[in-house]
């Protein structure tokens, strides 16, 4: 008889957290990009006593999410998008409250999304910055962690899989795009049974011309690949005052 608990409980003790309703940190160990001292540091990190880059949690008007382009990598935290809209927006009546997940799918940041607002309640506004569509989650067996997965071979033909050591290797790109679909729209629906304000886009060119293509509440249509922090935040500050 197949025994679930034995084998799913034998993992990395820090990535177990990721099975429980604890909101994950934004990494389990600090890598050289974020380690002061380190060549490859180039800005300072600041962390909360949860491991993410914001204010401590507490039920908050606002929150933002997404991947590195959120976090953001290698750029102070006040030049990112996300913090460009708070500044402008919800400085003088919200905490800053930004969940990013560096190389993550965006399952597991919709899935981290989900685990705040069990803890600390449903926020009136969600500014998501999707990311690509060829991400998932998989699991190193040999150091028993979850490693998030991009799969490079499909938006460029020499492009090479990110975390080959972690399982599945070359995961079929449909099934990326229905978890990817599946994922935004039970976000879409919770929001709009709650009543909460989602802006949500993809700062990807080939996956906005992918959704583009189909049916969504809240996504913002366009045909840019955003490199720009200040070009993201006025895209949603745009959207959310032509909403109001």
């Amino acid at each position: 008889m197949t025994n679930y608990l034995n084998k799913i409980k034998d993992i990395n003790p820090l990535y177990d957290r990721w099975l429980s309703p604890m909101v994950d940190p934004t990494v389990e160990t600090i890598p050289p990009f974020m380690e002061p001292g380190n060549p490859d540091c180039k800005t300072e990190y600041f962390l909360n006593s949860h491991g993410m880059r914001c204010d401590e949690y507490e039920k908050n008007k606002v929150i933002f999410a997404g991947c590195e382009y959120t976090m953001p990598i290698n750029q102070n935290l006040i030049e990112g998008w996300a913090y460009e809209i708070y500044k402008n927006k919800f400085i003088n009546d919200s905490k800053y409250i930004a969940l990013s997940y560096p190389g993550a799918s965006l399952d597991r940041i919709i899935g981290n999304v989900f685990k705040y607002i069990n803890i600390y309640g449903s926020p009136q506004f969600i500014f998501l910055l999707a990311p690509e569509i060829n991400r998932a989650t998989g699991f190193w067996p040999e150091e028993k962690m979850f490693k998030p997965k991009i799969y490079r071979q499909f938006s460029d033909p020499s492009g090479s899989e990110h975390n080959q050591m972690a399982i599945p290797n070359n995961f079929p790109l449909h099934l990326m795009a229905l978890n990817y679909f599946i994922s935004i729209r039970n976000l879409e629906s919770y929001c709009k049974e709650k009543e909460i304000k989602l802006f949500w886009t993809s700062w990807d060119l080939d996956t906005n011309l992918l959704l583009k293509e189909y049916s969504f509440n809240n996504y913002i249509k366009t045909d840019k690949f955003f490199n720009d922090n200040i070009d993201i935040a006025n895209m949603f500050i745009l959207d959310m005052e032509k909403n109001a």
